[in-house]
């Protein structure tokens, strides 16, 4: 064998190994890296769902997330995880010492020798790694007072639980983990606890009980307080503490505490309080109510669970007893007379003719009060009362006599003013206690009628005593004399009848340059005006009022001016004032007139068209972007706006800003703000929108963007209203009021051809509806492959017997596949796929005899996880 091929040999099989440990080395330095990626990938997807951002954007992270964890661990798994890259180590550099050796012995030249000792210490490396590998831990710690765990041997990760002894209370962390770094020793990771022994019964006093239920055990550090009974006070520290298992008994006195305090007539001790107990050596101060006096001891003390004191009365004073009755009440027709000697009392009588009924003495009481009720004076028999009252009329007796005898005579005579009519005398007749023989009236005296008044009218219809007339002018007339006259006692009028006069305003002047025309009556008017060329200032009309005075001010002639024009802004005006005067505009450089350029001052004294303004040259201000914001308040030749959506809705359009050209238009057309369209909540609807890698479901009142597709299916028994595909339009769903109406026929809906895929049926049709017994194939494009079965029956009950499968780009097997569920005991599997890839499914079955508890399809999810757990078979 030549030199140059042993070198050539030596140098490959150097460079294969190098290369083989570089290789692996590099994963391990770009592990973190991947994992820190794989962590990224997934906040973004938390930070996505926890704003409800179900786009197809959000799903496809989750899905490279979920894709790139698969890939990563199954590659840690056979790499890392394990004993595996050690023992691949170990074989290549194993393998490329003895080909060093071989080539080193067979040849003298030194370059043999480079090869030849990497290998030999890269294996030595190895194999004292694969040596140290352990991922076991063992002998969990021992803690006192604990159940030692039975787990032996632990897995690194896994992890131990402690519980304490009986009657002992667990305080810390309870868990032991088997942890340590990567290629070293695991080792044991806590527990960090103890176990206190827990305390028995309470302990029991006489005086006092607790204040909680009582158990027959009690954790450590449980405190528990006490009260006294019989409503005693407790004095020192009443709270029990468990401990180490024993209690620390409280220590405390329960102390007598006395009643309400005694009570004493006529007086209220202070402090006041609604207590019904108070405490040792509580001290209350007694103070008689108003009008009695202190005789004794005032206080009181609470000693030994009993009052001690007071000794006081409370007695009665004669001077603020007397304030306390007061002054006695008057009677009628009597008097009443007060002595205070030797308590105060009232002696009462009664007029001539009348007689006392109640109590004639009324004394004053202790308490303040009369001993009896005022007394009242009455008529004594055969005497008569008041004589009778006559309207406008007065008799010649007392007023201030309340009785009369009988045979007493009274006579009446009328008020000035009115005269009598009748008997006047009155007689007391003794035997009925009546008066008797007055029979008389008393009638007004009565003045002339005044008569009509020219110009006017009287008001008022009585003309007797005491009467009023009213005189009322009529309009444009003033009145003379008195406004009312009263008829006097001696039937006269107080006045001469008043009379009504026209009223008038003084003469007014005519205007320099001007005419008037009118009357000077009132009620009439005076209109002014000028001549050709002048204008009118002032009022215009004057009325002649009711004050004989001139309503407006006295109008004067101006010749006709238009109110002077100002220059606009970034601009001028040439203009003069007067009447049929020409107004010219001009703006400044880089300024646009906007309105009319020339005015005309017209006779109304207004100038014709309205006041133009100078704009910058530009574009014209941008229409309202509905359901969003336009920024940007410049619109000359070069400014930029921008457009933005309210949240919730679509940008359409070129760009999302526009800048103002040279020609005065925007650089692009108006964009559009769309609405998203709201998921219907229809029963039995199930809406999904199939995306490149999978089907997206939503839920109800779940959002989509504008010019989205949504797909649906309806439940068992239920068949769509409308084609099972709507598009969003502007919050409007292409084809409204989707929903789910109950299908009684025997017929299949056709189904539609998959993403990436294709449907045809073994027996043609034309109809939208496939009949019972037709089968639907699929078939996927190249690069695509069929998840699920590729041929469904349509039923004799109108229902597809199958799921429908779905086109994906990748092969399931990249992503793994799940356990081997096995059998239902007393069942089988109906239908499997044995690689049982993501996505495949199992369809169980029970024995004759036996019923299905549970579901009786599966699915494997891209989590290697079954979508529905075994069933059971039950026998009926």
């Amino acid at each position: 064998m030549s030199e140059l091929f042993k070198a050539s040999i030596s140098s490959l099989h150097w460079f294969l190994c190098h290369f083989w440990f570089i290789a692996i080395s590099g994963f391990e330095l770009i592990k973190p890296i991947f994992t820190h990626t794989q962590e990224l990938l997934l906040g973004a997807f938390l930070k996505c769902s926890a704003h409800k951002a179900r786009s197809s954007l959000t799903l496809s992270f989750k899905q490279l997330n979920n894709h790139i964890k698969i890939l990563f661990n199954t590659v840690n798994s056979f790499v890392v995880r394990t004993s595996f890259s050690s023992l691949v180590y170990l074989a290549i550099y194993s393998t490329s010492f003895l080909i060093s050796s071989f080539f080193l012995l067979s040849s003298t030249s030194i370059f043999y020798f480079l090869p030849f000792a990497t290998s030999l210490i890269l294996s030595l490396f190895f194999i004292c790694q694969a040596a140290s590998l352990n991922k076991f831990c063992t002998n969990p710690p021992t803690i006192a007072n604990t159940l030692q765990p039975k787990k032996i041997q632990v897995r690194l990760g896994d992890s131990v639980n402690y519980t304490c002894k009986p009657n002992y209370h667990a305080f810390g962390i309870t868990t032991a983990i088997c942890g340590g770094a990567e290629g070293k020793k695991p080792k044991w990771i806590g527990p960090d606890m103890t176990c206190e022994k827990m305390c028995g019964k309470l302990p029991v006093t006489k005086k006092a009980y607790p204040t909680v239920a009582t158990k027959a055990s009690y954790p450590p550090f449980t405190e528990v307080s006490y009260v006294c009974k019989y409503g005693r006070k407790t004095l020192g520290s009443a709270t029990a503490i468990c401990r180490n298992g024993k209690w620390k008994p409280p220590s405390f006195l329960c102390i007598k505490q006395c009643g309400v305090p005694p009570v004493v007539s006529h007086a209220l001790f202070y402090p006041s309080s609604n207590k019904k107990q108070f405490p040792e050596m509580t001290k209350v101060q007694y103070k008689c109510s108003k009008g009695y006096q202190q005789g004794g001891l005032s206080e009181a003390w609470c000693y030994q669970g009993k009052w001690r004191g007071p000794t006081m009365e409370c007695k009665v004073n004669r001077e603020t007893l007397n304030e306390m009755c007061g002054e006695p009440g008057h009677i009628a027709n009597g008097h009443a007379r007060v002595e205070n000697s030797p308590v105060r009392h009232i002696i009462y009588s009664c007029a001539n003719g009348m007689q006392l009924l109640g109590s004639e003495v009324q004394t004053c009481k202790p308490d303040g009060t009369w001993d009896h009720k005022t007394p009242t004076c009455i008529l004594k028999p055969n005497y008569c009362g008041l004589p009778p009252t006559i309207q406008d009329a007065k008799h010649n007796a007392s007023l201030k006599r309340p009785a009369y005898a009988d045979g007493d005579v009274v006579a009446f005579t009328c008020i000035p003013g009115f005269f009598h009519m009748g008997h006047h005398l009155a007689r007391c007749n003794g035997k009925n206690a009546s008066w008797t023989g007055l029979d008389m009236t008393c009638q007004p005296m009565r003045c002339n009628p005044p008569g009509e008044i020219r110009g006017g009218r009287v008001e008022g219809s009585e003309f007797t005593y005491r009467s009023r007339i009213h005189f009322r002018c009529n309009i444009g007339h003033k009145l003379i004399g008195y406004e009312y006259l009263m008829c006097q006692e001696n039937g006269e009028w107080n006045g001469a009848i008043s009379s009504c006069e026209p009223i008038t305003c003084p003469p007014l002047s005519k205007p320099e340059n001007g005419a008037r025309f009118g009357k000077n009556l009132f009620g009439s008017s005076i209109k002014y005006y000028c001549y050709d060329g002048y204008k009118l200032v002032g009022s215009e009309e004057r009325m002649c009022s009711e004050n004989q005075t001139w309503t407006g001010t006295e109008p004067r002639c101006e010749p006709f001016t238009c109110p002077p024009l100002s220059d606009p802004l970034n601009g001028r005006v040439n203009a003069g004032v007067s009447v049929n005067s020409v107004a010219t505009y001009v703006c400044n450089n880089g300024y646009e007139l906007q309105g009319p350029q020339r005015r005309i001052c017209r006779v109304k004294e207004n100038w014709t068209g309205s006041e133009p303004k100078c704009i910058e040259k530009g574009c014209l201000k941008p229409a309202p972007l509905y359901n969003g914001y336009i920024t940007g308040s410049a619109f000359t030749t070069g400014s930029i706006i921008f457009f933005q959506c309210k949240p919730g809705y679509k940008f359409v359009g070129r760009s999302k800003s526009a800048i103002c050209l040279e020609n005065k238009k925007w650089s692009i057309e108006e964009p559009k703000c769309y609405a998203s369209c709201m998921v219907p909540d229809t029963p039995e609807l199930h809406a999904y929108k199939q995306d490149f890698f999978e089907k997206i479901l939503f839920s109800a009142r779940d959002k989509l963007e504008h010019d989205s597709s949504l797909e649906y299916y309806c439940g068992s028994g239920y068949k769509p209203s409308i084609p099972k595909i709507v598009w969003c339009n502007n919050g409007t769903w292409s084809l409204p009021g989707v929903k789910c109406v109950k299908d009684n026929s025997k017929l299949c809906e056709i189904p539609r051809d998959p993403v990436n895929g294709k449907v045809s049926f073994e027996k043609e049709t034309s109809s939208e509806m496939i009949e019972p017994g037709n089968v639907a194939i699929f078939v996927c494009e190249p690069k695509f492959q069929l998840m699920g079965v590729s041929k469904v029956v349509c039923g004799p009950n109108g229902r597809w017997m199958d799921k429908f499968p779905r086109c994906v780009f990748f092969k399931p097997e990249i992503l793994g596949s799940c356990h081997d569920p096995g059998y239902p005991e007393n069942g089988y599997k109906k239908s499997w796929q044995e690689s049982m890839t993501v996505g495949s499914s199992i369809i169980f079955s029970c024995r004759q005899g036996y019923f299905m508890s549970g579901s009786s399809e599966t699915t494997c999810l891209s989590t290697l996880e079954w979508s529905n757990p075994k069933p059971k078979c039950l026998r009926f």
